[in-house]
């Protein structure tokens, strides 16, 4: 089970993912406007689609501004291979 502090920007011309390594966090970009919290169900979608999990193994547990806790049921290092080879599909394995 991993943990995992997440930048968001919501209304983003374009969806993307990015495990930021100096901090440590992960930059979620979804065009889903923010409105009431109503892009937490759009950010467990995109997420469990993008790292390839269920739903139910994406748990949004704690929001603070600009950034969120996100608890995931794979591991820390599963989950950074898993938005690796998302961003570099032609990667080796």
């Amino acid at each position: 089970m991993a943990l995992i502090k997440v930048k968001l920007n919501t209304g983003s011309p374009v969806e993307k993912i990015v495990w930021n390594h100096e901090s440590d966090i992960m930059l979620l970009s979804i065009t889903h406007q923010s409105i009431d919290g109503s892009e937490n169900k759009h950010i467990v979608a995109y997420l469990s689609s993008v790292l390839d999990m269920p739903k139910e193994n994406v748990s949004i547990i704690d929001i603070d501004d600009d950034c969120k806790i996100i608890e995931f049921e794979n591991d820390l290092s599963s989950i950074k291979e898993k938005i690796f080879r998302f961003n570099n599909p032609l990667a080796l394995s």
